[in-house]
C-alpha cells in the first residue's frame, strides 16, 4: 500500500506540474479511494487523509464539477472537523489543520459558484475560528484563507473589507 500510495502522490504531482487537470482530478480520486481503503492512514496519520480529502477537493474545483463526489468529500472534512471520529483528530493541531483547510474548499467552491452571499454566514465563523487557532494555523494556510476572504468581499462588491484581508493576507 505504501508503494501505491507514494506512486499515486508522485503522478497527482506529475500531472498538477503539466497541468493536465483531468488526470490530476484522475489520480487524486485513486489516492482519496486508497486511503479510505487503509484505516491506518485515517486514524494513525490523519493529516495524510485531510490532504487527500483536500486534494480531491482541488481537482474538482479546477475541474468546475461540484458533483455529489465533490459534496461528499467536503462532508466528509466537514464531519472530522465537528465529529472527531478518532482521538487522532481532537489535538489541537489538527483541528486547526482541518479548521482552515475545510474554510479554504468552502470559500473556494462558492466563490466558482459565484455563491459570495452564502459566504456571508461563514465570514464570523472564520474570523473568530482564525482567532481560535491563530498560533496553529502555518502562515501559507493563514495567508490562503484571507486571500479568499479578501476574494469573496470583490464579489460581494466591498472593496474595503477585500483590502482590509488582502492586508492580512501578507
Amino acid at each position: 500500500n505504501d508503494a501505491m500510495r507514494e506512486y499515486y502522490l508522485g503522478c497527482i504531482y506529475y500531472y498538477l506540474l503539466l497541468n493536465d487537470v483531468k488526470k490530476h482530478y484522475e489520480y487524486t480520486h485513486r489516492y482519496l479511494f486508497l486511503i479510505e481503503k487503509n484505516e491506518y492512514y485515517i486514524i494513525e496519520n490523519p493529516s495524510i487523509y485531510i490532504t487527500a480529502i483536500c486534494n480531491f477537493l482541488m481537482a474538482s474545483l479546477n475541474l468546475n464539477m461540484w458533483d455529489d463526489r465533490f459534496q461528499n468529500a467536503l462532508s466528509k472534512l466537514d464531519d472530522l472537523y465537528h465529529h472527531a471520529p478518532y482521538k487522532e483528530y481532537e489535538t489541537e493541531d489538527i483541528k486547526a489543520l482541518l479548521f482552515a483547510r475545510l474554510h479554504i474548499n468552502k470559500l473556494l467552491y462558492h466563490e466558482k459558484a459565484g455563491q459570495y452571499d452564502k459566504t456571508l454566514k461563514m465570514i464570523p465563523v472564520i474570523e473568530q475560528g482564525l482567532e481560535k487557532h491563530k498560533f496553529r494555523i502555518n502562515h501559507r494556510l493563514h495567508a490562503i484563507l484571507q486571500f479568499n476572504l479578501a476574494c469573496n468581499y470583490i464579489g460581494l462588491e466591498n472593496y474595503r473589507m477585500a483590502n482590509h484581508h488582502f492586508n492580512f493576507a501578507k
